[in-house]
């Protein structure tokens, strides 16, 4: 699947601090960002082996909806590429097959599930 839009590449890495809650930067979890292009982010999530793969996914997500929201993107869908993957965004909602996130409802969603504020 090619697009000319955003690209926002997720790498999960695991090392042995003990995460217990979403942070963006911080001694034990952290997010490494980094712009490739005007709408191309790769975006690393740093927490460590005693997190549940649920709890990486969902912060993961709402890291990836937040820089596709500072970018003035509103959707976002995901694509797998090894060894991880993409988020490609776009401003407008694309007609492609699959899931299209919106990524305001992803972050207002994933926030009200581990009781974060806005």
């Amino acid at each position: 699947m090619r697009h000319s839009t955003g690209v926002l590449a997720l790498t999960v890495v695991a090392v042995t601090a003990c995460a217990t809650g979403y942070r963006t930067k911080g001694l034990l979890s952290d997010f490494a960002v980094t712009q490739e292009s005007e709408d191309i982010f790769r975006v690393h999530w740093v927490g460590n082996v005693y997190t549940r793969g649920e709890r990486v996914a969902d912060f993961t997500l709402l890291r990836s909806a937040e820089i596709a929201q500072e970018h003035d993107f509103k959707y976002f869908i995901l694509v797998e590429r090894l060894p991880g993957w993409s988020i490609v965004c776009f401003k407008e909602k694309p007609e492609v097959q699959g899931p299209v996130y919106e990524a305001a409802f992803v972050a207002h969603s994933i926030r009200q599930k581990y009781g974060m504020k806005p």
